[in-house]
């Protein structure tokens, strides 16, 4: 499988550094806490013990990840780390012979695969996937939920030349007039429109 980091993960990254500062301010304090505690009392059983559990749970917040367990069952990760949306092989192939005839073109892309479009293609997609796993969107959506769930060729036709669509990235055949098939391996189709 491969996985491309999007502008969510560096959002992340950056949200993470933030709470350097706090980290360090929350531990001064604490660390001061704990001298009082010592200097006013006795070292008992219960303040040792609360220190154990204090750090343990610390420990095991830290190690602990991401497993998907707010997600259905079936879309959960096999590998039980939820990190980014990940694409496949037969995903890559696509995209990249995408980017090999083309760049900076526009691109309607399924929701699932959308993300992986511009860091590997270097083609803007007309929307970026919105689901659970991913957490963001953005782009035309309806434009794109529309252009996969209808069975029309007039309306397919209507929202590419709408956006301005050079190309379609799709995991099922399109049978319409306007768009011309120039990929097609591995339940992968790429067409570009007429």
């Amino acid at each position: 499988s491969v996985t491309y980091l999007s502008y969510i993960e560096r959002v992340r990254h950056h949200a993470v550094l933030g709470l350097i500062p706090l980290s360090a301010l929350g531990l001064y304090y604490i660390i001061k806490l704990m001298s009082q505690i010592f200097r006013n009392y006795k070292r008992t059983a219960q303040t040792t013990l609360f220190i154990i559990l204090i750090i343990f749970i610390s420990v095991m917040s830290l190690i602990q990840t991401d497993n998907g367990d707010y997600l259905p069952e079936d879309k959960r990760p096999i590998n039980e780390d939820l990190i980014t949306s990940v694409i496949n092989e037969k995903d890559y192939n696509a995209i990249a012979y995408l980017g090999s005839i083309s760049s900076k073109q526009s691109v309607i892309a399924e929701s699932d695969i959308s993300v992986a479009v511009y860091p590997i293609s270097k083609n803007y997609v007309l929307a970026t996937g919105q689901n659970i796993k991913e957490g963001f969107g953005g782009g035309n959506i309806e434009d794109v939920k529309t252009f996969f769930s209808t069975f029309s060729c007039v309306e397919k036709q209507i929202i590419a030349y709408k956006n301005n669509i050079k190309y379609i990235l799709t995991k099922k055949p399109i049978n319409c007039e306007a768009f011309n098939e120039i990929y097609g391996e591995n339940f992968r189709y790429i067409y570009q429109v007429k």
